[in-house]
Formats: C-alpha cells, structure tokens, sequence
C-alpha cells in the first residue's frame, strides 16, 4: 500500500524537476538552432564596411505569453570599434539593458525584432558580444548567444592590393 502512494509521488517529483530547469526560451537564426551559450559567426571581408549585422531569432516554448527583454556583454572589444543592439529600437551603445520588453506568445518565433551591431571603424580582429534573452519575471529564464564579430584581413589586402598603384 505504502509503495503504490510512493510511486506516483516519485514520478511527480521527477517531472516537476525537469519542469522547473528546463528554458522557455530558445534562439535560432537564418542557419538553423543555436544552443544556449553558442556561438554564432558573422564575419566581413569589406574593408568599408560600416555595420555588421547579427540577427537572433527568440521562440518561447512554454504554455504562457513570456515578457522577452535582453542584456548585452561585451566579452572582448577590438580598440576603436563599437556595438549597440536593437530590440524592437535600437538602444544606444552605452546602453547594454534593453528597456523594451517584447511579449512572446506561447510557440511563436520574434524573428524581426533583434539584431546586433558591430562597428569594426576599419579595425580588423575579432570582437564577441554576448545576447541574453530573458523573461522579465524570471531573469533565471534565460539563454544567451555568443556573437563573433570580425573583419577579415583577407578583406583588406585585396582591397588594397586593387586599388594601390605603384
């Protein structure tokens, strides 16, 4: 008798536990999933360039309309260059909170209202800038990318190479 009421205790115990660590949000973009604290690559061989341009996508899983906001780290920074971020507007580059909070009905994908900027002002390297999504009730419910910002030398010797004369 005792072992009939434990059974169904444990199995409840159980799913409640998977229940309560499991994320409401996950991220994706144009190539397909990205994993909570994956890295993503968005590279630039245009020496000119002025803005390279991350775009996540944001899909609440759960059975609620979650209210999405997003925290930006800047893990490391070429010298000289800058970033800012929009979520449905574009926050300046001091700012790294987002004050907006987009709401995301239960299975829907946000695919239009995040992109990331990166301004390499001409400086060749690497720079990678962590996203956090999160609920705004539940800052615990989150998922983070990790952006990798670069500017290709390769970029920048053809440029030279074809417009220098000797």
């Amino acid at each position: 008798m005792i072992m009939k009421k434990i059974i169904p205790l444990f199995i409840t115990a159980i799913l409640f536990a998977f229940t309560g660590f499991s994320q409401s949000l996950t991220l994706s973009h144009a190539e397909g999933s990205i994993p909570d604290n994956g890295d993503i690559y968005v590279i630039s061989d245009d020496p000119g360039v002025d803005d390279i341009i991350s775009h996540v996508y944001v899909t609440n899983n759960s059975a609620s309309t979650i209210n999405v906001k997003v925290y930006r780290t800047k893990i490391s920074m070429i010298p000289g260059s800058w970033s800012q971020f929009c979520w449905f507007v574009c926050f300046a580059p001091d700012i790294d909170t987002s004050s907006t909070v987009i709401p995301i009905a239960p299975g829907v994908t946000n695919e239009g209202d995040f992109s990331g900027h990166y301004w390499p002002v001409g400086n060749t390297g690497e720079s990678i800038i962590a996203y956090t999504f999160f609920n705004e009730n539940d800052m615990d419910d989150n998922v983070t990318v990790n952006v990798h910002y670069k500017l290709s030398l390769t970029g920048i010797i053809d440029y030279l190479t074809e417009n220098t004369t000797f």
